[in-house]
């Protein structure tokens, strides 16, 4: 190849390289695209039980695991949702349901977003009659991990090109059962007892999700056990009110929706 021919090439990739450039800016073809937001709308009731199965209304699908317990955990699409703020404002005055809050929480798609109605504590014992140097009830061993007792509840969507949200919801009840426990150190160690769902539901934007059967009575009594966990924020509050009103349960309703054209 000629020096001529070598500069012609040259300046031919040049100036391609060039036209590229201008027409496809470096930073949009480094900027990755956004994703949009979705944001879930979480009313936690406790009602009374036949209130709560008004609430929870007519239901397109249903999904049931059962973990330690022979009550389920059930998690359904509501058939209607338009009235479900009517239906709990008018349940709400006729006192047989109360909102005992309405977190909001926001991610990107196909990320999980949650929240915890507990506390992360180390895993309570007991003392052992037998040993020397009795510890109070519920003192937790020095050497045990801390687990998060309480309601979990976890969430992740994502947006389908069709415009429905595929939202994956797992529910979690941990507590303890010293009816099953090991002695460790000169103090009794209770077993793990966990409720949980994992269940995946294609919702459109503004349809509801209602989970019900979330504590039963077993369950609320283990949580007053679980190192002070029932002594403790909205936790307290829902078993307060079990206990007060034994026909009571917690109902929680998720509302998805799209939030579109907004960074962070």
């Amino acid at each position: 190849m000629t020096l001529r021919n070598s500069f012609r090439t040259y300046t031919s990739a040049l100036v391609l390289a060039t036209f590229l450039a201008l027409a496809c800016p470096l930073d949009a073809q480094t900027q990755p695209e956004t994703q949009p937001e979705v944001v879930f709308h979480v009313q936690m009731l406790q009602a009374e039980r036949a209130a709560g199965d008004k609430l929870a209304g007519e239901r397109t699908s249903k999904s049931t695991a059962d973990f330690y317990s022979n009550e389920t955990i059930t998690a359904h699409i509501l058939r209607d949702t338009s009235d479900v703020p009517s239906l709990v404002s008018g349940e709400s005055s006729r006192n047989t349901v109360e909102v005992l809050g309405a977190p909001k929480l926001s991610t990107r798609n196909g990320r999980e977003v949650g929240f915890l109605v507990g506390s992360r504590k180390e895993i309570p014992t007991e003392p052992d009659p037998l040993a020397s140097g009795r510890r109070t009830l519920d003192e937790p061993a020095a050497d045990l991990p801390e687990r998060d007792f309480g309601l979990q509840l976890n969430l992740r969507p994502i947006v389908l090109p069709n415009g429905l949200i595929r939202v994956r919801v797992r529910p979690q009840v941990t507590s303890v059962n010293f009816a099953d426990s090991t002695l460790r150190k000169g103090r009794y160690v209770p077993s793990l007892v966990t409720r949980q769902l994992d269940a995946t539901y294609d919702v459109k934007p503004g349809q509801t999700i209602a989970l019900t059967g979330l504590f039963d009575n077993q369950t609320a009594q283990q949580l007053t056990r679980s190192g002070g966990v029932a002594n403790e924020g909205l936790l307290k509050q829902v078993l307060d009110k079990r206990t007060a009103k034994p026909n009571t349960n917690l109902v929680l309703l998720i509302t998805p929706e799209i939030v579109e054209g907004e960074g962070k």
